[in-house]
C-alpha cells in the first residue's frame, strides 16, 4: 500500500470512528453511552475515562507503536481502545488465558513496551 492510500484510509477511519464518538462524547454528553453488569455510563464518564488513559499514554515514554491490552468486559478497556487510537497507535490484545510463555512471545516478537489492563498501566 502506498503512502497516499494509508493516509486515506486513516483520514477516513479519523472522520467516521473517532470524530463521531468525540461528537457523541460533547453532544450526548449525560446520556448513557454503555451498560456494563447492570451498570450504566455516559458518554462524559465515557469521554473522561478515554482522557486519563490518553493522559497516561502521553506521559509513558515508549517507542513501539503498539500497546498490550488486556480485555475486560469493562469501561476502561473500551476507553483504553479509544484512547489507543486517538493516540494514532495500535493496540494488540493480549490473553490472560494464554499460558505465560505464549504471551511473552507476543510481547517480544512485537516490541511491546507497554499493556494496559484496565486502565492500569504495566511495563514489561
Amino acid at each position: 500500500m502506498i503512502t497516499s492510500e494509508v493516509d486515506f484510509y486513516m483520514d477516513t477511519f479519523e472522520n467516521t470512528v473517532l470524530n463521531s464518538i468525540s461528537s457523541a462524547i460533547i453532544q450526548f454528553a449525560d446520556h448513557n453511552a454503555f451498560c456494563i453488569h447492570d451498570q450504566f455510563y455516559t458518554y462524559r464518564q465515557f469521554g473522561e475515562c478515554i482522557e486519563r488513559i490518553r493522559n497516561t499514554l502521553r506521559q509513558a515514554k515508549f517507542q513501539c507503536p503498539y500497546v498490550g491490552l488486556i480485555g475486560n468486559d469493562d469501561i476502561e478497556t473500551y476507553a483504553s481502545i479509544f484512547a489507543v487510537w486517538f493516540e494514532h497507535l495500535a493496540y494488540v490484545p493480549i490473553s490472560t488465558e494464554w499460558p505465560e510463555d505464549r504471551r511473552e512471545s507476543v510481547i517480544q516478537q512485537i516490541g511491546m513496551e507497554i499493556i494496559l489492563d484496565s486502565g492500569n498501566t504495566v511495563y514489561t
